[in-house]
Formats: structure tokens, C-alpha cells, sequence
């Protein structure tokens, strides 16, 4: 329980890394018969991202998405929304 809720992402640190920082936990904690429910698990983790990431977890709240959504989808659109973010970066590097 305390790795679960002391997760936290580094500044660097890529969504599909960070994966395994909260689903190993959390696991370990179903295994031990304590189910986390969608909503806190999905709050939870959006709590610990870096402000890179501020638009989509902002848009995320507002639209109440982080209730009904499983963490997996949750991760896959974070992961979507890195890419772009590594997309744009990509395109303002000088040549």
C-alpha cells in the first residue's frame, strides 16, 4: 500500500515506464485482496504526473473520463498523447 501511494513520476520518466510503477503495486495489492477501485487508481496516477501532461489530465477531470475509464485505456491515451508531444518537439528543433 505504501508504494501505491507514494507513486510519483519523474519529470523524464515516459508513460509506458511508468506502467509498471503503479500496475505492480496495485497488483500486489489484489493479490493480497484489496481491490482499488477505477476512479481512485486513475486519480491517483493522473495526481502523480508531470505538468507535461496538465492539458490532458485537465481535460480528463472536466470531462469526469477518470471514473468510468480502465487504467489501461487511461495509460494507451497518455501514450498517445506523448507521442504527439514528441511529434511537436520534433518539428520545433532547428535544423
Amino acid at each position: 500500500m505504501h508504494d501505491y501511494e507514494l507513486f510519483s513520476l519523474g519529470k523524464d520518466d515516459s508513460i509506458k515506464d511508468t506502467q509498471n510503477m503503479i500496475l505492480v503495486p496495485m497488483n500486489s495489492l489484489s493479490q493480497l485482496g484489496m481491490e482499488i477501485p477505477e476512479k481512485e487508481l486513475n486519480r491517483n496516477f493522473v495526481r502523480a504526473m508531470s505538468k507535461r501532461f496538465a492539458s490532458i489530465v485537465t481535460t480528463s477531470q472536466n470531462n469526469d473520463n477518470l471514473g468510468s475509464m480502465n487504467i489501461l485505456t487511461l495509460f494507451g491515451e497518455l501514450e498517445e498523447y506523448e507521442a504527439q508531444l514528441k511529434m511537436y518537439d520534433q518539428e520545433e528543433e532547428p535544423v
